[in-house]
């Protein structure tokens, strides 16, 4: 579909990866009243991404907006809206600053290379972060949804994080 699409002279369009639906959110919800003021024909719907789930082959990764904001498999035989893009691919693009830090050129975080090493409850996370000093930074906090999905390595799978960059301690996919 969106191959086939000419808008206002542009004929370049593609499904959007996961994290470009993203910006189309701030997880709150004022998220109904912006995406209906920017799209007048936005349902509260699922929407497809240009991305396969390697975990399971038969399913893809989209995006839901509004109730349950959020990542989300799809089935691939099953109609769900799309929503083109035009434009360059938002990627991260690390660059790896010393032993404990990495940049994302794409949108200026940076990241601790590893986690907290335990498992943590949400104020606990936020402590942590809040108390983290490293590499000369200690302004740290716990990342938002958005920024958190944004370390996702859609071609990677269990753990989905590029692993040339990030230490996991224990893979059981659950991060603040």
């Amino acid at each position: 579909f969106c191959e086939q699409l000419t808008l206002e002279g542009i004929d370049n369009w593609r499904l959007p990866n996961p994290y470009e639906l993203m910006t189309l959110s701030s997880f709150s919800e004022t998220d109904q009243n912006m995406i209906h003021e920017l799209f007048q024909d936005s349902s509260s719907a699922n929407y497809l991404s240009s991305v396969t789930s390697l975990g399971f082959f038969d399913r893809g990764i989209g995006f839901t907006f509004f109730k349950d904001t959020g990542l989300t498999l799809y089935e691939k035989n099953y109609p769900y809206r799309v929503r083109c893009v035009s434009g360059t691919e938002l990627k991260p693009i690390y660059n790896l600053v010393d032993n404990n830090i990495v940049e994302d050129k794409s949108n200026g975080l940076i990241w601790n290379i590893n986690d907290s090493g335990d498992k943590l409850t949400w104020d606990g996370a936020i402590s942590y972060c809040e108390n983290l000093t490293l590499s000369n930074f200690s302004d740290w906090r716990l990342p938002n949804a958005k920024e958190l999905a944004s370390i996702i390595d859609y071609n990677q799978y269990n753990p989905a994080i590029n692993t040339q960059y990030f230490n996991i301690t224990e893979n059981d996919g659950y991060f603040w």
